[in-house]
């Protein structure tokens, strides 16, 4: 239910703020589909080092403590 929605039927409804209207979603999943403001900050943070160490090494690691870029354990 949408917070328009919930607002009509006088149901409680929590911050707006910073919420995103459906046609900007809509607009930010064709620039690029795998955007997710929902994912915690760290975890995109780890998931864009990650792609980084992949493009440069071609390996995915898979023991934490083994690979440490910009203080992340990638590994992890």
């Amino acid at each position: 239910m949408d917070i328009e929605q919930r607002h009509a039927e006088g149901l409680l409804v929590g911050s707006s703020a910073g919420a995103l209207s459906e046609d900007r979603r809509e607009q930010l999943e064709e620039i690029d589909p795998s955007w997710c403001p929902a994912w915690p900050v760290e975890w995109q943070r780890s998931f864009h080092l990650i792609g980084q160490h992949l493009e440069q090494s071609g390996e995915l690691p898979t023991e934490a403590g083994k690979v440490l870029v910009q203080f992340e354990d990638l590994g992890r």
